[in-house]
């Protein structure tokens, strides 16, 4: 998918290779996520699921000792990528920065790394210079070296605590392989994630080059379907014009449980947006509790890192999902909700690992909650309530 996908780019739009390897690479992209979707089937159930490899020592189990068993033992893609660079930071400290070694330590780190800040909005190529800039950091403040370091050693020390709590609350056989289950949907939910991030970015580079090579609008192109950009290539005119009423008042998607997927546009939109405006304007949202605990504090609705400006230190971070480069400010926050998500995706790991109150798969948070309003988060029932509508 992302060698066919990389490859197309390369190609004139016009041209039958192009067409040629979009369709082909849409197809493996689009293969990829449906049979990808059953993990999300998992999420309403594990904390059920949780209980019951736990119930016969929850009693026993302290909160710490809990968060352990259920943190992974893979690293993230991201984990991965902050290990590398301090390889590559110990050997420019031996070889130079200049050297061979490192020049094709960095080339290797783009090749696989590169799509890594990614998201479905805006996309960014990180090349050579990028990765070579983030070691010029490493190399000028001694500090950052020594928290990614103190970071992977933090996660190498608690896969060996967890290997001894399982001989400490005797854990059985059972369990210990739900456990391992649990870590590979982590590890999968990461890899998702990565070849998402890819397809995104192809995409999105995809409707940019057609753009430049057509003239056609890159606003039209943005409300266009995947499987509706060989058309556009052709400049069919019904879809041109059916794009036109989705930049003006946008679109929706609806896909009900016996009829068949249909999408609308047009000024009827509004009308959809304002129902459930009003459905979903509910003063308590459900989720399910991925990390323990209570906190009042003020919603900040972060959709991309555009947003990051946004938090404060005590603020509730309000997201659709988190992902790596979420970090930083995380760990400003005193709880976190999410629209998306069980109690192994990144959001929940994270804050178990902060000990901050985390809620995941509200499917609403995002909706409901505006900058602002100040919420009451009950991590412990997965409840959030609205105290105070921001004015």
């Amino acid at each position: 998918m992302e060698k066919t996908g990389l490859a197309i780019l390369k190609e004139s739009v016009d041209s039958k290779k192009f067409v040629d390897g979009y369709d082909q690479f849409l197809e493996l992209a689009m293969n990829f996520w449906e049979n990808s979707l059953f993990i999300d089937l998992l999420d309403p159930f594990e904390s059920q699921i949780i209980n019951f490899v736990f119930g016969s020592i929850k009693g026993k189990l302290d909160k710490a000792d809990l968060n352990i068993l259920l943190s992974p033992d893979e690293m993230s893609h991201f984990q991965k990528s902050q290990r590398e660079l301090v390889h590559i930071h110990r050997v420019s400290k031996e070889k130079g920065i200049h050297s061979l070694e490192v020049v094709n330590l960095i080339k290797n780190l783009s090749r696989d790394y590169y799509w890594l800040k990614n998201d479905y909005e805006k996309v960014e190529y990180l090349g050579n210079t990028y990765f070579s800039k983030e070691l010029g950091k490493l190399l000028s403040g001694k500090n950052m070296v020594e928290e990614i370091a103190r970071g992977l050693e933090k996660f190498e020390e608690t896969r060996k605590r967890k290997a001894a709590l399982i001989t400490k609350y005797g854990i059985g056989k059972d369990s210990v392989r739900m456990l391992e289950f649990f870590n590979w949907v982590t590890t999968y939910r990461d890899d998702r994630k990565k070849y998402n991030q890819i397809s995104n970015y192809i995409l999105i580079k995809t409707i940019e080059k057609i753009s430049i090579e057509l003239g056609i609008a890159i606003e039209l192109l943005r409300y266009a379907l995947p499987h509706e950009i060989p058309l556009v290539i052709r400049k069919d005119k019904h879809l041109l014009s059916e794009l036109e009423k989705r930049t003006v008042a946008g679109m929706m998607f609806i896909a009900g449980k016996t009829t068949k997927p249909e999408i609308i546009s047009g000024p009827i939109v509004r009308e959809y947006f304002a129902i459930l405006e009003k459905t979903i304007a509910a003063s308590e949202i459900k989720g399910a509790t991925a990390s323990p605990g209570k906190v009042i504090g003020t919603a900040k609705i972060i959709l991309n890192q555009s947003d990051f400006s946004k938090m404060e230190d005590g603020d509730v971070i309000v997201a659709s999902m988190t992902r790596p480069e979420y970090i930083p400010i995380m760990k400003r926050a005193s709880a976190i909700v999410t629209d998306e998500g069980g109690i192994t995706c990144h959001a929940a790991i994270v804050s178990r690992e902060l000990s901050i109150p985390c809620i995941t798969g509200t499917q609403v948070a995002t909706n409901s909650l505006k900058d602002g309003d100040l919420i009451d988060v009950n991590a412990d029932h997965g409840l959030v309530k609205i105290i105070r509508k921001a004015e």
